[in-house]
């Protein structure tokens, strides 16, 4: 997370100071998270539970005070989705094949929204359905 850069009020900031929500989604800030390692504007917050949104705030410091609370970044713990069991070939004719798969066992803390289809390297559609049973269909010209 890049932390917000803004006046230093006449003093050079010092430090940074990270607020979270700690997931409860309360709106409450008051639990300071950690300090930067001022002058790396950047925190990694570990040991989230997947799935969570986790809401943060930050403060700039110098040698007079504290500031106000920058507004909130509100982002969701989780990671991409492990990978989909290999398609295999269920049938095919002349102008069509029809491939099927395994779900991937590992939603990565969120949701599987889609899986994506591709064909010879080119996105050829997108499919909902853990069922998983693709039908590719040779278009006809004419």
């Amino acid at each position: 997370m890049d932390l917000p850069t803004a006046s230093n009020g006449g003093s050079p900031v010092i430090d940074y100071k990270i607020y979270w929500d700690n997931g409860a989604g309360d709106g409450n800030f008051d639990t300071v998270l950690a300090s930067s390692t001022y002058p790396l504007l950047e925190y990694t917050a570990s040991g989230l539970t997947a799935g969570t949104y986790y809401s943060f705030k930050i403060t700039a410091i110098n040698i007079i005070d504290e500031s106000l609370k920058s507004t909130s970044g509100r982002f969701l713990a989780s990671d991409v989705p492990g990978i989909p069991g290999t398609p295999v070939k269920t049938s095919a004719d002349a102008d069509q094949i029809t491939i099927s798969w395994t779900a991937s066992t590992n939603d990565g803390g969120s949701t599987l929204l889609l899986y994506h289809i591709y064909l010879d390297g080119v996105k050829h559609a997108d499919v909902t359905t853990p069922t998983i049973t693709y039908t590719f269909s040779t278009p006809t010209t004419g």
